[in-house]
């Protein structure tokens, strides 16, 4: 992941832990990840997941 990054941590809840998942994320190959579905959106359930894209 590039030194560089940035994440907007404005529609996130705190039970996400994005600077978790940028650390692993940090430890691979990966260029470019991004966040999709109802948590970017606001509408989470409780059943909801967190989507990503690598």
């Amino acid at each position: 992941m590039r030194d560089d990054a940035r994440v907007s941590t404005a529609t996130f809840p705190d039970s996400i832990d994005l600077e978790g998942m940028r650390s692993v994320l940090a430890e691979t190959d990966v260029r470019y990840a991004v966040a999709f579905g109802s948590y970017t959106t606001g509408s989470e359930t409780a059943s909801s997941d967190f989507d990503v894209c690598v």
